[in-house]
């Protein structure tokens, strides 16, 4: 599987790319469901990734985490996983 980097604007990736850190042909000729478990699984890994130490900023005694994609992620990640149940 083809992922792209933790560290993305979000101006110059694709959605894809952005919430799952995947390139969005890898689900080009997936069936459906497969795509939406693929989405889940890999949103999933992003998001730990994103809280590990080499993504986070340490400044004055503060944390600084790219609190913005997180909430998003953690967002798709909620989406994916209803659509998955709707599916069943």
């Amino acid at each position: 599987m083809e992922t792209t980097s933790n560290i993305l604007d979000p101006e110059t990736v694709t959605g894809c790319e952005y919430l799952y850190n995947l390139h969005p042909y890898v689900l080009k000729t997936m069936l459906y469901p497969e795509a939406v478990t693929l989405k889940l699984t890999s949103a999933k890994i992003l998001i730990s990734t994103l809280y590990e130490e080499e993504n986070t900023i340490r400044s004055n005694g503060k944390i600084y985490r790219d609190e913005e994609r997180i909430a998003k992620v953690h967002n798709a990640i909620k989406f994916n996983t209803r659509l998955l149940e709707e599916l069943k």
